[in-house]
């Protein structure tokens, strides 16, 4: 066999497991009944689709979602994280590449989903890591650096508290993967103006 088809195969196989993957976290993560959600919210259209997520009809686009806002209604967020984010041109999600690989399987499905999000509100999202790691070729940063005001470095952790809050130069966004999924969903719904 030729390296050329070698190395097709071996892509080929890389992006059948990837997007297995991304199907498998979104219908974990949406096991509740949804029928009863309303098709509309705050003027928004919103189509389920068969894979359980969601699509925003939004200025003649369409966004998917994972979570609907109405089940989102329980979280907040306060004015100076959102205006944090309001104010910057670029996203830098931030995350230790050594965390158990449920959460970094979720963590590849949120910058999946995220990235695709932030384009309708005028902002680019691009990934760092905590540490050096083997699996991520990514750049290393630390809530301690120095960043420029267009830049907003979101870290997602582990943490039990389950909050979204400003410490040094990150916005924490803490929880179980699912848990976090949740509220990057609530602050995009939030920078889109369906949610208030």
């Amino acid at each position: 066999m030729e390296d050329k088809t070698k190395q097709r195969m071996i892509a080929g196989f890389i992006i059948i497991i990837m997007v297995s993957s991304i199907a498998g976290f979104v219908l974990s993560f949406n096991t509740q009944n949804q029928s009863d959600l309303p098709k509309k919210y705050n003027g928004f259209k919103l189509n389920q689709n068969p894979d359980q997520t969601w699509t925003l009809e939004y200025r003649e686009r369409e966004i998917k979602f994972i979570n609907h806002p109405k089940q989102l209604e329980y979280l907040s967020v306060n004015k100076e994280v959102l205006d944090t984010i309001k104010s910057s041109k670029e996203m830098i999600l931030l995350f230790d590449p050594n965390s158990d690989q449920a959460f970094l399987q979720g963590v590849d499905t949120i910058r999946y989903f995220i990235s695709r999000q932030a384009t309708y509100f005028g902002r680019f999202v691009n990934a760092g890591i905590t540490n050096q790691s083997e699996k991520y070729n990514l750049p290393i940063y630390s809530c301690d650096d120095q960043i420029t005001s267009d830049k907003v470095l979101l870290k997602l952790t582990q943490e039990a508290s389950g909050e979204i809050k400003e410490e040094n130069n990150c916005i924490i966004i803490s929880g179980t993967e699912f848990e976090i999924v949740s509220k990057l969903d609530y602050i995009s719904y939030l920078l889109l103006g369906v949610m208030k």
